[in-house]
């Protein structure tokens, strides 16, 4: 017959292999969750980062055109006065 003692080692080495096989599933399903929240992560960060990449650059495409016909504007009006400036310049010589 069987003694206490017997019976606690058998109970307790039912718990740890129990144990063992629940570490083991938690720990497949923990990598694979882990793993699935990393892909949706990493997709949602590439559609983000897409999404922010395309706002700066059609940002950048309108400000540019901005500053280029500011630029143009300005030079066009500092043309227009040094052409002026010669020409009375010319009509002041002999």
């Amino acid at each position: 017959m069987a003694t206490t003692d017997d019976v606690f080692k058998l109970l307790k080495a039912v718990n740890e292999v129990t144990l063992k096989r629940m570490e083991d599933l938690l720990n497949a399903v923990n990598s694979v969750t882990l793993k699935r929240m990393e892909d949706l992560i990493n997709a949602v960060n590439s559609v983000t980062l897409k999404r922010i990449e395309d706002l700066i650059n059609a940002v950048n495409s309108v400000t540019l055109k901005r500053i280029e016909d500011q630029i143009n504007a300005v030079n066009a009006v500092t043309l227009k006065r040094m052409e002026d400036r010669l020409i009375d310049i010319q009509q002041k010589l002999p």
